[in-house]
């Protein structure tokens, strides 16, 4: 089982140090950090990082969260990302924002109840 987190930003240097420290910054004593590109819409491309997190530090259940909720809050600050992509192995995969609380994600757009005429 895993913990993976996608961030993404033109700042960020191709081999993710930036990241890296940050993480490290944030008190993570084991994580993987890959470089890779993302691409958004048609003209814009950024550098992206993934994060592999373990599981047991991480996974899916109420403490797990609450660190997760602590991480982004550090590592979204120190390098300013408004976002990012978690995938919790077949349980989640989205905004980490929908997984911490739904209502916080400024990508969501809130659904209305249909009403009958």
């Amino acid at each position: 089982m895993s913990v993976h987190l996608t961030v993404s930003s033109e700042r960020f240097d191709h081999r993710c140090h930036m990241v890296a420290k940050s993480l490290q910054k944030a008190g993570v004593a084991t994580a993987l950090v890959t470089p890779g590109i993302t691409t958004i819409g048609s003209h814009k491309t950024e550098q992206a990082c993934l994060i592999s997190l373990p599981y047991d530090d991480y996974g899916a259940g109420p403490k797990h969260k609450q660190q997760l909720a602590e991480l982004w809050s550090s590592v979204s600050t120190d390098l300013n990302l408004t976002c990012a992509f978690l995938r919790i192995d077949s349980r989640f995969a989205g905004c980490i924002l929908n997984f911490l609380r739904p209502s916080a994600c400024v990508f969501s757009k809130p659904t209305t109840p249909r009403t009958k005429p």
